[in-house]
């Protein structure tokens, strides 16, 4: 019995050990269809980042996913990273200092369902805290975390969750009110199926469904705005006057000076008080200084369908061409500043659902079926004076019946799609319920420009080989060393 006993809690032990580094095999990229394996290639690591910059600052964001709602939920993983990279840490995580930064949006919301009007509710806006880790001889390491959470659990709380889970009603920190006099069901449940419905249907996966409907534009708009703040943080610290460059593009297409973009003083004067005379575009801002991204769950699919939606968007001087407005030109603004803090960034992404949530964005085009119509004609024949009759048959095509398809013409008269040269690298472990590879199908549709797999076995309690607990398959990535040396060393690929 002892023997069994050792043996028993020596598996569940083994389940919590995790790799200390990766084998080649491990690191798998996915090539496009008319792409192979171009041989020994590099992913830099901030590392690499901070020999290349000079004492500049490197960016590293952090954006969390389904479930995660609380302020300072990446402050282990900072300091692991940080650790990792040689800085000063304090002996607990909960010590890291933290600066909240307000994201205003300018607008407030209505919900509506169809034509109905559901109430004007107060939605909460995301909010940007960001840390500095100073480092005597080094670049200073700055990190963002954006929480988005507050928006997301008042509208599940609303409309979904008071009414559906008992829990989530009586948590004070929910504020629950319920809508009407409806009756919830208040039967009993068995322990498992109410931890599995409540636990990762309700608090998690309804997630999903907020940021892949309607309602995750204003979340998306969120995110633009976060960006937009560490770009104008990057462009300060830059010293560089982009505003003479910009003046000159805008005041060819006659459009108001107050309407360009609303830079901040400190991002325009120089430190001796005066506008700096060189003038870069966004691009050579950012080229040499490559910004970190950190995605847990379900912010991985936030991001990244935050990007693919802003690659569809008409060119910038089209839009504001066609539209002068003060907003409009914001927008653009806006969207520059984010598409390019994008396009040289190198994505880590803990436990992704990319390739799964995608498929709510693929879209059917209509291909209008080409039909025969056998036909008779009786003519009057002038030479003869006699009726001849002629038969044959004639191919017509039949405009599609379904009238919320696009067709192959409206699709092909959209603007060029723009991808972000963006890296991805996902870490998934196999017995993650809730993590999935990265599909060749994202690349193939010319959606990124570098996607990477990486095979992970993170640490979790469980019985090998008949299951280990998902939820600590899911959300421990920031506890194994391995992903946190591939953060920060780079990942090479044979």
């Amino acid at each position: 019995m002892r023997v069994f006993a050792i043996a028993f809690f020596g598996l569940i032990l083994s389940a919590c050990m995790h790799q200390t580094s990766f084998k080649s095999s491990d690191i798998r990229e996915v090539y496009p269809p008319d792409q192979s394996p171009v041989g020994f290639e590099r992913v830099p690591g901030l590392k690499d980042a901070i020999v290349a910059a000079n004492r500049e600052p490197i960016r590293l964001v952090f954006i969390h996913g389904m479930i995660t709602g609380e302020e300072g939920y990446s402050k282990t993983s900072q300091k692991n990273i940080a650790e990792a990279l040689g800085y000063e840490t304090p002996d607990q995580a909960d010590d890291i200092p933290q600066t909240a930064i307000e994201l205003p949006r300018g607008y407030d919301v209505s919900i509506y369902d169809g034509p109905s009007w559901t109430g004007d509710v107060n939605l909460e806006r995301a909010v940007l805290n960001r840390t500095a880790w100073p480092q005597s001889g080094q670049p200073e390491l700055i990190a963002y975390e954006l929480l988005w959470a507050p928006f997301r659990d008042e509208v599940k709380g609303r409309y979904f969750a008071c009414f559906e889970s008992k829990s989530f009603r009586n948590n004070p920190e929910n504020d629950c009110e319920m809508p009407s006099n409806a009756k919830p069901n208040t039967s009993r449940t068995t322990w498992l199926n109410k931890s599995i419905k409540e636990g990762v249907m309700v608090r998690g996966v309804s997630d999903a469904m907020i940021v892949t409907g309607a309602l995750g534009e204003v979340l998306k708009h969120d995110l633009s705005l976060a960006l937009r703040t560490i770009a104008l943080e990057e462009i300060s610290n830059a010293d560089i006057a982009i505003i003479d460059a910009i003046h000159t593009e805008y005041a060819k297409m006659d459009i108001p000076a107050c309407r360009y973009f609303m830079l901040s003083a400190e991002t325009i004067i120089g430190p001796d008080g005066e506008l700096t005379t060189e003038a870069l575009s966004y691009d050579e801002v950012f080229e040499d200084r490559p910004v970190f991204f950190v995605t847990e769950s379900l912010g991985s699919y936030f991001l990244f369908r935050s990007i693919w939606d802003r690659g569809q968007l008409p060119p910038t001087e089209s839009l504001i061409a066609e539209n002068a407005s003060q907003q409009v030109s914001f927008d653009a603004h806006v969207r520059d500043l984010t598409s390019e803090i994008i396009s040289n960034a190198t994505v880590f992404m803990f436990a992704n659902q990319v390739s799964m949530l995608h498929l709510s964005a693929l879209e059917p085009v209509c291909i209008p079926n080409e039909i025969e119509i056998p036909f008779a004609r009786t003519m009057l024949n002038q030479e003869t004076g006699e009726y001849e009759t002629t038969e044959g048959i004639e191919r017509t095509i039949v405009p599609c019946s379904n009238s919320r398809l696009e067709t192959v013409e409206s699709v092909a008269a959209r603007s060029e799609f723009e991808p972000a040269e963006t890296t991805y690298i996902a870490f998934n472990d196999r017995d993650d319920l809730l993590g999935y590879e990265l599909a060749p199908y994202l690349i193939e549709s010319g959606l990124a420009d570098r996607l990477i797999n990486v095979s992970v076995k993170s640490p979790a309690w469980g019985l090998p080989p008949i299951f280990r607990w998902f939820g600590s398959v899911h959300t421990n990535q920031e506890y194994n060393s391995a992903i946190i040396d591939a953060i920060v060393d780079g990942l090479s690929i044979e």
